[in-house]
């Protein structure tokens, strides 16, 4: 009686303390809804359409779910007066990552953000998020 006791108690907490973690991510979409998600904004939000000038992608995670690779992103605003481009990606296998970070990092990007997920087929992809600040 005590171990479920346990188990249950702990099983509410990491509950809680897993929607705190997760509560700002959008919801886990397949790539292709991700991608209209990303491009929706806009007139269809009641946003306007500088939305992506005013607020950066600050995290990008994937994992396999249900047969499918999903993925979901944080973001906010850009730090008040400052000006910014950034660069994110979904599903990268670790070369193309690895260049990544060499080719962002020699254009002064910092990656602030990376997360990999192994498929089942063993393979590892990389998600990753770039900032950086303009003067």
């Amino acid at each position: 009686m005590v171990a479920v006791t346990i188990v249950v108690a702990m099983s509410i907490i990491g509950y809680f303390y897993n929607d705190e973690i997760n509560h700002d991510f959008t919801p886990w979409m397949s790539v292709s809804e991700l991608n209209t998600f990303i491009q929706s904004f806009g007139a269809s939000h009641g946003i306007t359409p500088d939305f992506w000038e005013k607020h950066w992608i600050t995290a990008a995670e994937g994992r396999w779910h249900d047969g499918i690779a999903q993925y979901r992103i944080r973001y906010d605003l850009v730090p008040a007066n400052q000006k910014c481009t950034w660069r994110w990606f979904v599903n990268e296998d670790q070369a193309s990552f690895d260049k990544k970070l060499d080719e962002y990092g020699t254009e002064g990007f910092v990656l602030v953000y990376h997360y990999k997920f192994r498929c089942p087929d063993g393979v590892t992809r990389y998600q990753g998020v770039w900032h950086k600040l303009l003067k």
